[in-house]
């Protein structure tokens, strides 16, 4: 397996992201149910975001930052991704590479 700086901050970025959704999320005291009603984005899609196999697009993110009133930026400004709170689950996934950067929506 080659060494790919691209993958590597994508990976990074994706980590940080969920985390983030994850923080402000139980900040907000809100299950991922509340939070789907809340921004009309389904249970599924938010939960493949807060597990990190996909990133949401930037107009899903947007939708995710006003249903739990903070800036988008609160989403992406994560632990680093050595601290990341990720479910191994998620990093297995990542390691065979079963995991897509981006999910559709």
């Amino acid at each position: 397996m080659s060494y790919d700086p691209e993958n590597l901050a994508l990976d990074a970025f994706r980590f940080r992201t969920a985390e983030g959704i994850v923080r402000e999320r139980k900040a907000a005291k809100i299950s991922v149910t509340e939070l789907s009603r809340r921004s009309g984005i389904s249970r599924t899609l938010i939960h493949r975001w807060e597990s990190g196999m996909y990133l949401p697009s930037l107009f899903n993110a947007e939708r995710l930052a006003q249903a739990l009133r903070v800036p988008i930026t609160r989403l992406i400004e994560g632990e680093t991704p050595a601290r990341c709170s990720i479910t191994s689950s998620a990093s297995n996934r990542m390691a065979r590479g079963r995991s897509s950067p981006v999910a559709p929506g």
